[in-house]
């Protein structure tokens, strides 16, 4: 654990001063902030089906040693000619860390390259920050396991960090630092799930980085302990919440954006009073109404969700925490963000939204297990045939197989 870490852990983390602290965003920000955020392409949820229906799977087992010997690739750059920076540039827009396509980030390149240029002057290691690994989801529709499951996904996350950093540092010796901003706490009761089981969520991940050996290459830190830092977080987060309230009964556009968001929640809200049959038959008749529970349970949480990202971008949170360092993020977005796959390019879903399916076909190939896995949604996972629960020696949960 790097010493900055632990100052976190132990309380003594700080934000930078800000401005926007005493002040509160204006109706025409947050109109442009959910534009950027809340995409109009989310409403394919809308119309989205599940297939899908709920099987007893026969179960195999696996030992956990297999985990542990996940096999490292390091990416070279595009070309070894180029300067020092426009290799690792290269390295960070390489498919397989690159998640979305490159089109999109090309009006963002300079910010990245004058981080990048500072490190290198400075002969420090390239910072970025990444917020993910909050907990597993408890929506039926996801694989049902407890909040704080850590299984294969969290594993081949961390192994793809792993390359990330030792590609930078084959090309310069400083390497990289990640810092993973665990936001379990800051959603838990939002997305009904207990603190003490986000708390140990991300305190098995921070296990698995240990364990692989990535105690210096990367931090993880709780959102929370950053929020916390911010006396005015509560009182922003509310102004915005109240006035995207208003704008949905004045603002179609708005009004449609968060529609689309509150439908995306289906996929992620907890529902326990329905079992995964259930409440596929509510998500595929959507159009005809919600039950009442979940309406309101969708809304609230879109709103909430909404009003907090829009919270931690007017006040600045994470930049003030984080002060010279690169933004990633795991949504492609119109920003200076780096949008990382989480596992590989071949996953479309996230570890904690999603199963790892392994394929039988790849294994038989020799190919490793890296290579033979994808984190998928739970219902596309149940259309294959011959599905099988690998579980290890101490009967846990690890991935599917197919």
């Amino acid at each position: 654990m790097t010493s900055n870490e632990q100052r976190w852990r132990d309380g003594g983390g700080t934000l930078l001063p800000s401005d926007r602290s005493t002040t509160s965003p204006d109706a025409a920000w947050i109109i442009g902030a959910i534009e950027s955020t809340v995409r109009i392409s989310m409403a394919w949820t809308r119309g989205f089906s599940v297939r899908s229906r709920s099987r007893q799977l026969p179960v195999t087992r696996w030992h956990s040693d297999s985990l542990r010997t996940l096999p490292q690739t390091i990416r070279p750059p595009s070309s070894t000619r180029d300067p020092l920076h426009e290799q690792i540039l290269s390295i960070f827009m390489n498919g397989n860390f690159r998640r979305g396509p490159l089109s999109a980030l090309i009006p963002h390149l300079d910010v990245f390259r004058r981080e990048i240029a500072a490190s290198i002057q400075e002969q420090r290691a390239i910072r970025i920050v990444l917020p993910t690994l909050p907990f597993k989801s408890q929506n039926p529709l996801a694989f049902p396991r407890e909040s704080s499951t850590i299984d294969l996904g969290e594993w081949l996350h961390f192994a793809q960090v792993r390359d990330l950093c030792a590609s930078i540092e084959a090309v310069y010796p400083p390497g990289l630092h990640v810092t993973l901003l665990t936001d379990g706490l800051v959603y838990a009761e939002l997305f009904g799930t207990g603190n003490d089981e986000a708390c140990i969520y991300r305190e098995r991940v921070t296990e698995i980085k240990e364990t692989m050996g990535l105690s210096e290459n990367i931090d993880v830190i709780d959102m929370q302990w950053l929020v916390d830092c911010e006396p005015e977080f509560l009182r922003v987060q509310r102004h915005i919440r109240r006035t995207i309230a208003r704008l949905e009964r004045t603002n179609p556009d708005i009004c449609e954006r968060m529609s689309a968001l509150r439908r995306s929640m289906l996929l992620h809200i907890r529902v326990p009073e329905y079992d995964f049959d259930s409440f596929v038959h509510i998500v595929n008749n959507a159009a005809s109404g919600l039950p009442r529970t979940i309406e309101r349970s969708a809304r609230n949480t879109a709103a909430g969700y909404a009003s907090f990202l829009l919270a931690m971008r007017w006040l600045h949170i994470t930049d003030r925490a984080f002060p010279n360092t690169i933004r990633a993020t795991v949504h492609p977005k119109p920003a200076p963000q780096l949008p990382l796959h989480l596992v590989n390019r071949h996953s479309n879903c996230f570890p904690y939204n999603g199963v790892a399916l392994v394929s039988r076909e790849s294994l038989a190939e020799r190919k490793n297990v890296r290579r033979a896995t994808r984190i998928v949604r739970f219902t596309d996972a149940l259309l294959m045939p011959n599905l099988t629960e690998v579980r290890n020696e101490n009967d846990a949960f690890v991935c599917l197989l197919a």
